[in-house]
């Protein structure tokens, strides 16, 4: 692993941002946000490296989990 961040992926960063989150019943919500990989010196993600993200969180006493998560 550390010989592929010596390549074209030293100094990348992953971005996350958040587009909305809405609950599906009481304890369960779906977030869906936008990632990708910023390569060294880049300040914005291009168009083909933008993944949406869909996670469905569920409160189990207090304590917000993941309960499946799916990227395209």
């Amino acid at each position: 692993m550390a010989r592929a961040f010596d390549s074209p992926l030293k100094g990348s960063t992953s971005t996350d941002t958040p587009k909305s989150m809405r609950f599906v019943f009481g304890d369960a919500k779906v977030l869906i946000s936008v990632s990708g990989i910023l390569m060294s010196g880049e300040t914005e993600r291009p168009d083909g490296r933008r993944r949406a993200n869909r996670v469905l969180s569920r409160n189990d006493d207090g304590m917000w989990t993941a309960c499946a998560y799916t990227n395209s």
